[in-house]
């Protein structure tokens, strides 16, 4: 069912009755879950998906903005630049991990998603970030743009880059050995986070 009304009233209620770190935990991720278990079976039109998807994004980046202006953030703070990799549309995971570092006092430099690697070279110049979020779902993907990011990675040394996402199912020695740290799935929001050694 696509109704937008219906999805922002439930939200609304939502957000009324649980923190916004249980609304997206506990409500928005499996709701997109079981949309996406419905598409692929046929029993959900990829508009519904889409409906749910973009709405879920708007209000985490709403939330992010809103506990930047509420933290009193200082030149010295520490800044999460973030993107997808090039070609991956799905930024909720993305954001969601944005929202986590809010409001841990990060200053959030949001690029979103299918972000090519040369933009993202100018951008960490031009930003100068104390650590890059980089998400990944499609496995395709990831091994296509893996040496790319390798590069990357070595060439900003020691700058801290996290790679998140589906695609994530190994361990991979390689880009340990560029720096990159790697959340593998099954990821725990926000206590796999909350481990890395610079949060």
């Amino acid at each position: 069912c696509v109704d937008s009304f219906a999805l922002d009233h439930a939200l609304q209620l939502a957000f009324s009755c649980l923190s916004p770190s249980d609304v997206i935990k506990k409500i928005m991720i499996p709701v997109l879950n079981g949309l996406g278990n419905g598409w692929s079976q046929g029993k959900v039109g990829i508009a519904a998906e889409h409906l749910a998807s973009n709405t879920f994004v708007q209000k985490i980046k709403n939330l992010i903005g809103a506990s930047q202006a509420s933290s009193g953030l200082q030149p010295g703070s520490p800044k999460a630049l973030c993107a997808c990799f090039p070609g991956e549309d799905h930024t909720l995971g993305l954001v969601n991990v944005a929202y986590i570092l809010a409001s841990q006092g990060f200053q959030i430099v949001f690029l979103g998603s299918n972000l090519p690697f040369s933009d993202l070279g100018h951008a960490i110049s031009q930003t100068k970030p104390t650590s890059v979020w980089l998400s990944v779902t499609d496995p395709a993907l990831y091994q296509r743009y893996l040496l790319d990011l390798i590069l990357l990675a070595k060439k900003y040394q020691p700058l801290p880059f996290v790679l998140g996402g589906q695609a994530l199912t190994y361990d991979n020695p390689a880009l340990q050995n560029a720096g990159c740290m790697q959340c593998l799935q099954p990821c725990e929001l926000p206590e796999d986070l909350m481990a890395l050694p610079f949060v």
